[in-house]
Order: structure tokens, then sequence, then C-alpha cells
């Protein structure tokens, strides 16, 4: 139990800090804790003889486990032959298999640290191996009426029997289908029901695990809403607001939880209560200062979707300073912040080509999926002289999914800033695009806009905030760099419940998906907005559909974070049809 503890802080200083060093020392506690669990099985398992008992204590000792010696105890009433099998596990037995199951249960989450497909497939085969513990833990705990748990076993066990059993149907239950298939081949399938259950009850219990369950609670209700909010946010915010409610009557200034309560306050809606709650989290404690950084990041976010960039740029400075998580990231989103500012090319540039530089940190062999982005960005921007920028302060925002927490002003705000910038690139290709071949411009596009709706923007802005770019560019070259633009103005009009034209940017996005080179991500993730437009609009079978298109598209930019977007809105889409059929 003691090194289960001490694993778990550690496993925490590796969540909030996502440190490399602090993830393996994580790994290597939760190893040891997991040692000590099987040298207290076997100690349970050999037979109760004067001789295998002092056998297995020389073994244990020798194997540098001797801190399980007070085991010995339990059985120093055994006589000399082998004492026949108990009907009900032993409370120490089922602790030790428990815990041994919430080892691996945590190391599968550490793992998921890394955003690789092989990180997910570590956590899988972690998970398989706490799912196989579990299995024995419950069918002992399921020969038991409650009124006999409780008297033949501590409390403490009995939530850790429930936070694991819960937890670990919820994960399989939760995996993207191209993870869940390979796990399921191995005979291991979640309850999402049973899981809720379970974690739900051990969640009200007066125990030392209770506030764990709470904040993975909070992390199904509060965390994963963010990836699909318009399909999930109903039914989990409810939850998450009447969690966070019981564990602040515990513990009204727990930093994790309130923490956790800024997530979920800004799934629903409200930035306001959203930064107080980070603000509180950063006040309620100085020593963690990794927490501190995990809420400048979360108030940098929320800073952007309120298109107040003088903020943004304030905590990713600080960021960029105090923080090692990546140092790429934040000064891609420092950069960005000056660009949206307005702020002249001097105060931004170096920042960007600082990006290349600060990017060291490598899982797998491959760089963060958030890293690989700004990278190629970088990358993008230096072969025009950094004069050719497209909002990418708004790019920030839609992979933080974030126009749909914005309120309708800053949406508004947007809509223009995307109607200029487009605009201001029909303007100028107009005057000198480079077509190298006619048959490169289809007679569907050659001569017509670039634009949706050209006149109706061209009212909105007549005089568009755009720097051209230093070179000739091909008709290829100005679709490519336009689409991310297109699927922005798709997002902000859906949200705005303008549906029609919303439709309108997605049939230009398909018109010319075969076109997309650098930014062919754009593709599947527009499929995914699509499906939430379908959703929004009603048509649920429509947007199963869609979400199943976009799940069979590959090798893109943040494929796994799409993934698990994909996973999440369809089994709620099947959740919401299911009671129908």
């Amino acid at each position: 139990m003691h090194a289960l503890a001490a694993a778990a802080m550690e496993a925490v200083q590796a969540l909030v800090s996502f440190a490399p060093d602090d993830v393996q020392r994580a790994m290597h506690a939760f190893e040891h804790a997991e040692r000590l669990c099987d040298a207290t099985i076997h100690l349970y398992a050999e037979p109760r003889t004067v001789y295998g008992l002092v056998s297995s204590g020389i073994s244990a000792v020798g194997s540098g486990l001797s801190s399980i010696s007070s085991m010995f105890s339990t059985a120093s009433s055994s006589s000399s032959v082998k004492s026949a099998t108990p009907r009900y596990m032993p409370n120490g037995l089922l602790r030790a298999w428990v815990i041994k199951a919430e080892c691996n249960l945590i190391m599968s989450v550490l793992q998921l640290l890394n955003e690789s497909m092989l990180a997910l497939l570590r956590a899988g085969f972690q998970i398989r191996k706490g799912y196989k513990a579990y299995q024995k833990v419950w069918a002992e705990y399921q020969k038991h009426s409650e009124f006999d748990l409780r008297l033949r076993y501590d409390r403490n066990t009995i939530t850790a029997v429930q936070l694991g059993i819960g937890l670990t149907n919820v994960l399989l239950a939760s995996l993207p289908h191209k993870i869940l298939s390979l796990v399921s081949v191995l005979g291991l399938k979640g309850d999402k029901e049973l899981g809720f259950k379970l974690l739900q009850h051990g969640a009200v219990e007066d125990t030392i695990r209770a506030p764990l369950v709470t904040m993975f609670l909070l992390v199904i209700h509060g965390m994963l809403p963010s990836f699909a909010p318009a399909i999930l946010s109903p039914q989990d915010v409810p939850i998450g607001e009447k969690v966070l409610s019981q564990e602040f009557s515990r513990h009204p200034d727990s930093t994790m939880h309130l923490y956790f309560g800024g997530r979920l306050m800004r799934v629903k809606g409200d930035l306001d209560a959203s930064n107080a709650m980070f603000k509180r989290s950063i006040s309620a404690q100085d020593w963690w200062k990794e927490i501190h950084h995990l809420c400048y990041y979360e108030l940098t976010i929320n800073a952007g979707f309120r298109l107040d960039w003088g903020t943004s740029e304030h905590y990713s400075e600080k960021l960029l300073d105090e923080n090692m998580w990546s140092k790429a990231a934040y000064a891609y989103m420092l950069a960005s912040s000056k660009v949206m500012m307005g702020k002249p090319a001097e105060d931004y540039i170096p920042f960007f080509k600082k990006v290349p530089s600060l990017v060291v940190r490598k899982y797998a062999g491959k760089h963060l999926l958030l890293e690989q982005y700004v990278m190629r960005k970088v990358k993008q921007y230096e072969r025009d002289d950094f004069k050719f920028l497209l909002l990418p302060g708004l790019e920030i925002i839609f992979i933080w999914n974030g126009f749909a927490f914005m309120q309708r002003q800053h949406l508004e705000e947007s809509l223009a800033m995307i109607d200029d910038s487009l605009l201001g690139i029909e303007q100028w290709l107009s005057k000198s695009i480079v077509i190298e071949d006619a048959a490169d411009a289809p007679e569907s596009q050659s001569g017509k806009s670039i634009l949706v709706q050209s006149q109706k923007l061209a009212k909105l802005s007549s005089e568009p905030k755009f720097v051209a770019p230093p070179r000739d560019t091909t008709w290829a070259e100005s679709v490519d760099r336009s689409a991310l633009l297109h699927l922005m103005r798709a997002v902000v009009l859906r949200e705005l419940g303008k549906y029609v034209e919303s439709r309108e940017e997605h049939a230009w996005i398909s018109d010319h998906a075969a076109e997309f080179k650098e930014e062919a991500f754009v593709v599947p993730f527009g499929l995914y907005e699509l499906a939430v437009l379908k959703f929004k609009e009603g048509d649920i079978q429509g947007s199963q559909k869609t979400l199943t298109q976009a799940g069979g598209i590959h090798r893109f930019d943040f494929e796994n974070r799409l993934a698990l977007r994909l996973h999440l809105a369809s089994s709620r889409l099947e959740e919401t049809e299911s009671p129908k059929k």
C-alpha cells in the first residue's frame, strides 16, 4: 500500500509535468510496487509449512523484497501441514491483487502521455494485464453481498475494487475502434454502464481512494466531452457538475479538483467560471509549480477563445520561460498571439524561428503531435519569409476545438477575420496567380472565385488586412493554403447557426479535397465537423455515416486525436439511437 502511494505521487508529478524523466520515475515506482504485490501473492500461494514460510522469506529478502516480511504474521498460526484452500480470499491477498491491477492500470495512463500509436498499443497491453488481475478480484467481489463485503474486507480495498473494475470498463469502452479491435481479440470488452455504476458508488465512500474516483469521473464527464462538445456535453456536463459539487463539499480547496472544475466549466461554456477555478487552483498551493503551469496553459487556451491575445501572449511567455513540456509549442503560441495582436514582424519572427531548435522531446522515435504540426507550419511560413501568415491564432483555436466554446460576439469577430483573409487571397490571386498548366486549373475552378460567396464577403471588408506572399504562387498552392480557412469558416458559421452557409463551405472542401497537400488533415477533420453539423440538424444516421467515412482516412496531422473524437462521438450517437430501435 505504501509503495502504491509513493508511486501514485510520482504519477501525479508525471501527469502534470509531462516530463519524460518524471514519467520514467513513475513507471519504475509502479513496477516496484507490482513486484511487491507479486511476492505477496506468491507467499499466500506457498504451502503453509514451517519450511515453506522460512524459504519464502529468504527468497523474498534475496529479491530485495524484505519489506513484505510482515506478511508472515498472517500465517504464523499455520500447522506443519498444508492448510485447506479457504472459501474466501483473505483480505491481504485481495488487497495485493487489486494493488497489482491498479499498478497496471495507472501505467497504461502514463503510456497515454505519448500520443503515438505504439504508446496506445502499450497502454492497451497494460490494461490487459490489469484486466486479468481485476478478473480475479471481481470474481471474489461478486461472491459476497454488500453486507458480507464490509464484514470481510476493509472499505479501502472495496473502494479499490470499485475504482479499478469501473475505470477498466469505462476505458475499454472509450478506446478508439482501431485499438479496441486489438484488445478485443484478447478477450477484453468494456461494459460502460457497469463501469459508471461502480465509479459513482466508489465516489460517495469516505475512503482514501474516493478523491481519485471523483477525479476520474471529472476526466470522463469534464475533459473527454471537449473532444466532441456538441454531441457529448448535454449528457456529461450535468453529471460532472454533480460530482464536482459533491467533492467541493469535502475538499473545497483541492488544487486538482479546482483544475478539473475549470475544464468542466469550459465545456459548459462558462469561461468566466473556468478562469476563476484555474486561478483558485494556482493560489491553493505554491509548492507544486507544475500544476500552476497546467493552469497557465488552460488560461492561455481560454484567452484564445475570447480573442484576448494579450493574455494569451502573457501566459505563453510564462510557459516558455518556466515549463519544459514543449517549449516549441509555447514559442509557436507566443508568436501566434503576437501576430494576432498586429505586432511588427521583428516581434514575432524570432519566436517562430526558435521553434525547430526547441523540439527536443521524442517518444517512440517521434515528436509530439503538436510539435510535428508547429514545425510543419513554421517551415511553411519560412518559405514565404514569414509574410504569408493566415491567422495562426485561429488555427490553434481550431485544433483545440475552441469555436464550440466561444460567445457569439467572438465568433462573429473570428468570421470577419477569416473573411478578410479569404478576400485578400482572392484579390491578390486575381492579379498575380500563376497557372503552370491549363490542365491544373479545371474548368469549374478556372476563372472563378476561390471563395464560396465572394460578393457577400466583399461587403464585409473592402480593405482586407492581408499581406501577399513574396513569390509566385500556383493555383494548387493557393487552394491548399486556403483549405483550413474554409474549414474554420464552416465551423464558425455552424456555431452561429448558419447551417446552409456552413454546408456551402463543406461543399467547397469536398470539391477541392484532391488538391490539398500540406493541409491534407482538413479532409478528415472536415468530415468530422460535417458530422457535427448533421447532428445539430437532427440527422443522426447521416452524422454516423460521415463519422465512419472520416475514420477511413489515415496518415494526417493529429490522426490519433481525431480517432478519439470519432469514437467518442460515434459511441454516443449509437447510444442515442439504440432506445429508438
